[in-house]
């Protein structure tokens, strides 16, 4: 199909790119400790940018065989498509990571719902008003992709998830918290987990009084990754062609303490965002962002890097949105990470969390995007966060919100990074370790 969609393209454009998708996706969601649903989806689809008189048209079609549909919808819209000032991928040779799972694609509905079952057992009757939520989900991706110029791949990728959450409303008391990983499926984990998301709910019942003040915080990795994405868009390649970026002339100069690294790696095995290839053709790679302190890379495509006279680092998904949802057919390639690496310290958290007099532990926030992420601000609202006094987690605060200026904090405030790490974020898009950064502004309402 993508050969004969290229070969009647090239009638009406210079220049073509087809991309096919097929993924399978298997659910298994339980609500309230009862099975809720057991589905099966399918989305397949074909995606074509092309070429002509100098613009970029962009098509899409679900529809099997819809060669005609797809080249009508590019010419229908080329007068308002953009100019297009790069070139479309030609051959290329890469190497894939680690993304497929035989064990993943054999495990069976009923296995699924067993692991369910087996979870809402393990988080019910902590509270007599608390309710046991548990999701299981995995899926099987393919993808292949071609251009005039002679570029030709295809990977298939296999997906794993597993989550559980316990929510409470007790009077004025509302709690929820939960805790999940992606990747392959790994029993250890799932008990490891389980145990913390028992410890998290038992620590949250108990709300103290704390007042607004300036205190040494420790943001888990679920917290801290909203950090991290506000110190993406510095990295982005759109924002530096575009010299938005703080950091758009600062390449090879410090930024951050020299304890503070961050990676983007598109090639770590059995990662949701692990890939040969991006959607544009280009291979992935590991792209020291920062490192021991100093500005490497940005993160970019084909045209920012163009743009920039600098080298594409395999950043282009199709995905939309901080949360990098899985891609989907309907979006053109946007610059997005890959797996975010942040490097570890010397300490496990728990030691860390023993030196804290008096601070606090964060483990969820929310609203910390809703301004501008290029000033370097943190700022928003406490979703589930605890006070700690000579080493202890003593309870549970409410309405508090945090507010850290970044780029100062990574620079002067990072009291410590534990060597533990943990995969975080809606898709596993990020690997961080817990960190303790002092004179952080928590306000208490």
């Amino acid at each position: 199909m993508i050969e004969k969609i290229i070969e009647e393209a090239k009638k009406h454009f210079q220049s073509v790119e087809v991309i096919h998708y097929n993924r399978t996706t298997t659910p298994v969601s339980f609500e309230a400790g009862r099975l809720k649903g057991v589905s099966e989806t399918q989305r397949e689809g074909y995606s074509m940018r092309a070429v002509k008189d100098g613009k970029l048209a962009f098509s899409t079609t679900t529809k099997p065989g819809d060669v005609e549909g797809l080249i009508k919808q590019a010419l229908e819209t080329i007068q308002y498509s953009p100019a297009m000032d790069f070139d479309f991928s030609s051959q290329a040779s890469f190497a894939s990571p680690v993304i497929t799972s035989k064990e993943t694609r054999e495990i069976t509905v009923q296995q699924m719902v067993d692991m369910g079952k087996e979870t809402i057992v393990a988080i019910s009757g902590l509270h007599p008003k608390a309710r046991a939520h548990a999701g299981v989900t995995k899926s099987h991706f393919k993808t292949e992709m071609a251009t005039n110029n002679g570029f030709n791949g295809s990977y298939e990728k296999d997906t794993f998830s597993w989550g559980c959450y316990i929510d409470l409303t007790d009077g004025d008391n509302m709690l929820s918290c939960g805790e999940g990983f992606v990747g392959i499926k790994d029993e250890a984990r799932k008990k490891e987990k389980i145990e913390k998301l028992i410890q998290t709910f038992k620590h949250g019942q108990k709300n103290v009084k704390a007042e607004t003040g300036k205190y040494p915080v420790m943001f888990a990795p679920s917290a801290f990754l909203h950090a991290i994405n506000i110190l993406l868009a510095s990295v982005g390649g759109k924002s530096v062609e575009r010299k938005v970026s703080p950091w758009t002339d600062k390449l090879g100069t410090k930024v951050t303490s020299d304890v503070f690294s961050l990676i983007d790696d598109g090639r770590i095995d059995f990662r949701n965002h692990s890939c040969p290839y991006d959607d544009e053709g280009t291979p992935t790679q590991r792209t020291p962002l920062i490192e021991n302190g100093v500005l490497k890379n940005f993160l970019l495509d084909k045209r920012t890097a163009k743009k920039l006279s600098m080298k594409p680092t395999g950043n282009a998904f199709k995905k939309s949105g901080i949360f990098n949802p899985p891609p989907e057919i309907d979006n053109a390639p946007v610059i997005s990470q890959s797996t975010i690496f942040m490097q570890p310290g010397a300490k496990p958290h728990s030691d860390i969390l023993k030196n804290i007099k008096k601070g606090f532990y964060f483990e969820e926030l929310i609203g910390t995007m809703m301004g501008n992420p290029l000033t370097g601000q943190l700022a928003g609202n406490v979703d589930l966060g605890f006070l700690v006094e000579n080493g202890e987690i003593v309870g549970r605060i409410k309405d508090a919100m945090v507010s850290v200026n970044l780029f100062e904090a990574l620079n002067n405030s990072i009291a410590a990074i534990s060597s533990d790490v943990e995969v975080s974020g809606f898709n596993g898009e990020m690997v961080l370790p817990y960190i303790l950064l002092d004179n952080c502004t928590v306000a208490i309402g």
